[in-house]
Order: structure tokens, then C-alpha cells, then sequence
């Protein structure tokens, strides 16, 4: 069993999302002896923008150019790392109603057409199958509802998929 922790948070001892993805691996840990935990420190990872590059991710691979191989290496190691792992636990914190710009430069590289998102006669689907994926997020400020805040609340649902309203 593998576990790849995904940290995004530029904060590092103030992180309050570090901390939390940390206790979920140690509690992971517990309770799959022998497992290994991969985890991946997006501050410290080199993640290319998208560019006019990215169309090479279309083509086949025996196409593609050095370069354009060059500019997905990095993708193409974050897919692997995802596809070995059989849980994922996401840090997500939010900094100015958004995600961080870190964790979204990671969804950019991850999510490629014929590697793990495909479309078929019904649509878009996932191509990584049975994968546990646990986002955790944290955020300050309040945003209950009837409050002058709660219509900035919003920001959840769209990295995890539903309305938290």
C-alpha cells in the first residue's frame, strides 16, 4: 500500500495544512504496517506553467520532440507518482479565496488527455481507477451562513467537486 501526501502550502512551520495532512499519514501509517508514504512537498518542486507547449501533450510519444519531452518529464513523473500511490491526501489551503497557485500548477500537470483523463462516447472520465483521494483544507476567516463572508465560502466545492452550502 502506498500513500503520496501532497503538500502545496508555501508555509512551512505555520502551515496549518501541513500539520493536518501530516497527522492523516501518521494515522495511515498506523493502520497499514509495511506501507510506504511518498510524499511530495510542492514548495520544493519545480512546477512548469502551461505554455504553447502543452499541445505536445496530444501528440504520440514516439512524436514528440526532446524538448517537448523535456517540458513533460515533469509531468509525466507527478502522473506515475499518483498512479503508484492507492490513496492520496491533499493538503489544500486557501490564500485569497483560491486555492494555492502551487497546488493548482500540480493539477495542471496531472490532469492529461489519454493519461488520466480520457472522453468517450458519454463524456469526460477519470482514467485512474480506485484511487482514495482525501483533500483536506483549511482556510482563516469565517464564512457561516448569514454573514457578510458566506458568500466567499463557495471556494470548497470546486476542488472538491460538490456544494458545501
Amino acid at each position: 500500500m502506498k500513500l503520496l501526501q501532497i503538500d502545496p502550502s508555501a508555509r512551512h512551520t505555520s502551515s496549518v495544512t501541513r500539520r493536518l495532512t501530516a497527522k492523516f499519514a501518521e494515522e495511515w501509517r498506523k493502520n497499514h504496517s509495511g506501507g510506504e508514504v511518498i510524499r511530495r512537498d510542492l514548495s520544493a518542486t519545480a512546477l512548469p506553467l502551461i505554455t504553447d507547449d502543452w499541445g505536445s501533450t496530444q501528440l504520440e510519444d514516439s512524436k514528440l520532440t526532446p524538448a517537448q519531452r523535456s517540458y513533460l518529464s515533469t509531468s509525466d513523473e507527478l502522473i506515475e507518482e499518483l498512479r503508484a500511490a492507492d490513496t492520496a491526501v491533499i493538503g489544500a489551503p486557501m490564500y485569497n479565496f483560491s486555492i494555492s497557485s502551487l497546488l493548482k500548477a500540480w493539477i495542471d500537470q496531472i490532469v492529461r488527455i489519454g493519461k488520466t483523463r480520457g472522453y468517450g462516447p458519454n463524456g469526460g472520465q477519470g482514467l485512474l481507477e480506485k484511487k482514495k483521494v482525501v483533500v483536506i483544507i483549511s482556510r482563516g476567516g469565517a464564512y457561516e451562513k448569514g454573514t457578510a463572508m458566506e458568500v466567499f465560502g463557495h471556494r470548497r466545492w470546486r476542488i472538491c467537486g460538490g456544494d458545501d452550502r
